[in-house]
């Protein structure tokens, strides 16, 4: 019997209805012989509804309350599947992420996986039973409730699958996987078969919002397979797994991120304001992309690059930045295009091509960098659709198409 970890997002969750339904695929997966562990998120909008409900009492609730409101939201998916499971005549139980034995650190709202425990489920997996397990949560050292911040159950879902060394971890959404173009910009996009750790991470980073990065570096750290699907999918969805590129310099996809933020400030030969700056971003849920520096007579210039889900994160990370730093600080709102792909920034004739479609729609590029995985274009205001669209259509990323 193999070990299958489950995970199911809120909109798989939204009503009694669709929760029956998601209790009949588990059973049938159990019925199968595998040994199941489900990781649920909270029902619908259920998380959003209860911080919108914080917020009006409070500006600025803390967030250690934050903590324990929201984490009621998987307790009710993580009971009512279990129930719904045990009327279908299969043995299950639900457990919060402390009982699970997830060992996070000690920051409220956005917190990280320290360890999982499991010894709880696996003794529940020895007694026959499918395990339950709320998503998002955790427990930290000082023994208090945590919740993982944004793709928090699917970062969850993966840390269990690696503690209890399953087979698979197959993750449950709306779409039938990751495509090779954001559907938005195209009515025909490619569905991706394979994919390796790393070009999950990096398309998760800069702008596919299927899976959270942090679940793919969890997943490449452990070697855990992860495959993505829907409900009614008519293929096997997405697998990330190690290596499936015989050879490299191949566009794989084309990424869009419209929430980023660019970054300018100068600094001393001390670093002291870029001290301040990281010490600030470790307390928000705002992610680094990109930094460079230029070394100046008396100090540097720093160009920083910033991901945000929320415009509420970026705005306050702004004031406060703004409040502390010891120099003028330049913020402004960008988007990114990036090129996903194993080794293609060694063939210049994918470069020349990007740089030809941008110079062709005159647009607003801020400037260029690149990664082993990316090659990624930061535009000031205005649309990039055109340029995605060009892009999908001249490297073969819409079906039927090829390079």
């Amino acid at each position: 019997m193999g070990i299958v970890v489950q995970k199911y997002g809120g909109s798989l969750l939204s009503d009694l209805r669709s929760l029956e339904n998601v209790a009949d695929l588990i059973v049938e997966s159990k019925r199968r012989g595998n040994k199941v562990i489900v990781v649920v998120s909270a029902m619908g909008n259920t998380t959003n509804h209860l911080y919108q409900q914080a917020y009006e009492i409070s500006s600025t609730p803390p967030k250690r309350e934050l903590d324990m409101l929201v984490t009621a939201g998987e307790r009710i998916s993580m009971a009512m599947l279990s129930i719904a499971i045990q009327k279908r005549g299969e043995d299950a139980i639900s457990f919060t992420g402390s009982q699970v034995g997830v060992i996070t650190d000690n920051r409220h709202t956005n917190a990280h996986i320290l360890n999982v425990l499991g010894d709880r489920v696996r003794a529940e997996l020895e007694k026959d039973r499918i395990v339950i397990a709320a998503g998002f949560q955790g427990v930290s050292l000082n023994k208090e409730v945590t919740t993982l911040g944004r793709g928090g159950s699917d970062t969850s879902a993966v840390a269990i699958a690696a503690a209890l060394n399953a087979d698979i971890c197959e993750m449950y959404k709306d779409v039938d996987g990751i495509y090779s173009i954001p559907p938005k910009y195209s009515a025909n996009p490619k569905l991706i078969d394979e994919m390796e750790y790393p070009e999950a991470i990096t398309m998760a980073k800069y702008g596919a919002d299927v899976v959270h990065y942090r679940a793919c570096e969890i997943a490449a750290k452990f070697s855990v397979p992860v495959r993505i699907k829907s409900l009614n999918s008519q293929t096997g969805g997405t697998l990330i797994k190690d290596k499936t590129n015989i050879e490299s310099g191949f566009v794989k996809s084309v990424i869009v991120k419209n929430n980023a933020a660019y970054v300018t400030f100068k600094d001393n030969k001390s670093h002291s304001n870029r001290k301040i700056f990281f010490n600030l971003l470790k307390s928000y849920p705002v992610e680094l992309l990109h930094i460079s520096e230029i070394k100046k007579v008396n100090g540097f210039d720093e160009l920083v690059l910033l991901s945000y889900y929320d415009k509420n994160d970026i705005e306050n990370f702004s004031k406060e930045l703004v409040g502390n730093i010891h120099a003028n600080v330049k913020i402004n709102g960008v988007k990114t295009v990036s090129l996903i792909g194993v080794g293609i920034i060694n063939k210049t004739d994918i470069i020349n091509t990007i740089y030809g479609i941008i110079g062709e729609e005159k647009s607003n590029q801020l400037y260029c960098f690149s990664g082993d995985m990316n090659l990624t274009f930061v535009f000031g205001n205005g649309k990039v659709d055109n340029i995605v669209k060009k892009i999908a259509i001249k490297f073969g990323l819409e079906k039927d198409e090829a390079y």
